[in-house]
């Protein structure tokens, strides 16, 4: 399972992308594992590590698609 920090810091520290762009710079980590995944024969799940505004706790979120991020 691969899980990466979902929360405004994290987008806010990626510059002027557009949406696409750092939807791409946020999937990146994933899609490489998946790749080494598939040539190993590792299933590679995505999950992400959702940060709420009103508290620094990330809340774990699994079973989700790319659609959804």
């Amino acid at each position: 399972m691969i899980t990466d920090h979902y929360h405004k810091t994290y987008f806010d520290g990626l510059g002027s992308m557009d949406m696409k762009g750092e939807t791409e710079r946020y999937l990146e980590g994933y899609h490489r594992a998946r790749e080494e995944g598939e040539r190993i024969g590792l299933d590679v799940l995505l999950g992400i590590e959702f940060r709420n505004f009103e508290s620094d706790n990330d809340d774990l979120v699994v079973g989700i698609t790319e659609d959804l991020v």
